[in-house]
């Protein structure tokens, strides 16, 4: 149950009692969580004519080693439920603050407009409300769950007990970047059942052996000979992300999304995030290099 405010003083200092009161309950919870659901480094709400206003996750590598692959350019993920959002972030300062936090606090500020910002298409809780209310349930904990995993984020990072941070995939195996420069070698290669779609209705699998090496995604029908007709450009790659069935299950298949076309793909032994994890990391280098070369041009 949410515990009340206290009565009187102004609604900072009443705040300032109740989460010196309840700091050990919300270090406590945020703890249990913590491995489980990360918590957004910003957080923003945008507002669309006649939509929904969105809110805006970015999140970045809590290591942010020498070849991060979320450092500088975060792993945005967008959203409508805002409010739970907006709840755990508001937690999260708490619990990592030392003293209890204060309404003026240019953190707190910005979560308030945020909130302000979403109201503006109807609902009438205050933002005090909502950062005194009881904290997020299991229920909708696992509807936050059930977002990151339908965004392939669980296959971007990796959650750091001793640390207790959640670090990209590269900074928890920066040998794959050594893959990566090598050039001569393959970062990753093998079978997979491509998806192929007729008139809407009819669907078939083709089987292909696929290698990634440098910023191309190449296919042949066997492991020898490798066809260049009609590769996968990946510096034309918008997204990839896993296909799961059941949550936190071993994904069997995963997407691949251009600026026109989305390829589906199966991949043997439960390797799909594997792919998705090395399709991620070839495609980053790969715009790397083309706005190098861009700025070169120049």
């Amino acid at each position: 149950m949410a515990a009340s405010l206290p009565v009187g003083g102004g609604r900072d200092s009443s705040l300032q009692q109740y989460l010196s009161k309840r700091q050990k309950e919300i270090s406590s919870y945020m703890d249990s969580i913590r491995s489980q659901i990360p918590i957004p480094e910003e957080f923003t709400v945008h507002e669309a004519a006649g939509h929904r206003p969105v809110g805006k996750l970015d999140f970045y590598c809590s290591k942010r080693a020498s070849h991060c692959l979320y450092s500088d350019r975060p792993y945005t993920l967008k959203t409508k439920e805002i409010q739970p959002w907006i709840h755990l972030k508001f937690l999260h300062l708490q619990a990592t603050s030392p003293t209890p936090v204060s309404l003026d606090d240019r953190a707190v500020q910005s979560l308030r407009k945020n909130w302000e910002r979403q109201k503006a298409v109807g609902g009438t809780m205050t933002f005090l409300k909502l950062i005194t209310q009881n904290f997020p349930s299991l229920k909708v904990q696992q509807s936050l769950v059930h977002q990151l995993l339908r965004a392939s984020w669980y296959d971007m990072f990796t959650y750091d007990p001793q640390m207790g941070t959640w670090t990209c995939f590269l900074c928890s195996s920066p040998h794959k970047m050594d893959l990566l420069s090598a050039g001569e070698r393959p970062l990753i290669e093998g079978q997979l059942k491509e998806k192929r779609v007729r008139w809407k209705l009819f669907k078939r699998w083709r089987t292909r052996y696929f290698t990634l090496a440098g910023e191309q995604l190449l296919y042949a029908k066997t492991k020898i000979g490798i066809e260049t007709k009609s590769p996968i450009e990946l510096s034309k790659v918008q997204s990839v992300k896993t296909v799961r069935r059941r949550d936190r299950s071993i994904p069997r298949a995963f997407e691949i999304f251009t600026d026109d076309k989305t390829y589906t793909f199966k991949a043997k032994d439960g390797k799909a995030e594997q792919w998705v994890q090395c399709l991620t990391l070839a495609m980053r280098q790969a715009k790397t290099d083309e706005e190098a070369s861009n700025i070169s041009s120049q």
